[in-house]
């Protein structure tokens, strides 16, 4: 999908369209993206992730090319390629750092989710405790001793608040990144319009891929 609009994009530009419409416009559905997909849950399959990602791929065609033009425009042809290279090597210096931060968040957040999950899994509890039985019992069923189907038992437990943790974690990063695209909407105000020459707006399309 990034592929087929990048085109379509350029041409746009070239046409008069002002780049902040198409990267606001990007900005949008990448948050639009964030929030459909903090809605998953752990029974997700294919069809509900089709049209997020489909949604992806266009919001990323929005931004790249129109922000690769704002980027290097005003520079003469001489200086088109470093400014070009710059501008690559911040942005895939800026994806590092919000990849090491998404992280360190996952890392944090499955911890906390993890700890308020596992009262409700405690003995206490009279649902974990028919589960386990469950568990046991269908262990016991297929040959498996007591102690050994009991061991069982409690590790497929604790798969399932595991992969609950790591659901809701997700859900919660998704959720940021998306407020985090709505935050950065009113820096749009601060753009302007500065359009390539047909040539320029070619070669920096390819260096933006």
């Amino acid at each position: 999908m990034a592929a087929v609009m990048m085109p379509m994009v350029g041409k746009a530009i070239q046409r008069g369209v002002p780049p902040k419409y198409l990267i606001t416009s990007g900005f949008l559905i990448f948050a639009i993206f964030c929030f459909w997909m903090s809605s998953a849950s752990p029974e997700a399959g294919e069809i509900f992730f089709f049209v997020p990602l489909l949604l992806r791929g266009i919001g990323s065609a929005m931004l790249s090319v129109p922000l690769t033009n704002q980027a290097v425009s005003g520079l003469s042809p001489k200086e088109m390629p470093q400014g070009i290279a710059i501008n690559n090597m911040l942005r895939q210096l800026g994806g590092s750092f919000g990849i090491a931060f998404m992280n360190t968040y996952v890392a944090r957040q499955y911890m906390e989710h993890r700890t308020q999950l596992l009262p409700y899994v405690g003995p206490d509890s009279p649902v974990a405790t028919e589960r386990l039985q469950q568990l046991t019992n269908g262990m016991i069923a297929k040959g498996m001793p007591l102690d050994q189907a009991k061991h069982a038992g409690l590790s497929m437990l604790d798969a399932l608040v595991t992969k609950q943790a790591y659901v809701l974690t997700y859900l919660d990063a998704f959720r940021i990144v998306g407020i985090f695209f709505v935050c950065v909407l009113p820096l749009m105000l601060l753009v302007k319009k500065r359009n390539l020459s047909a040539d320029a707006m070619k070669e920096a399309a390819e260096h933006a891929h």
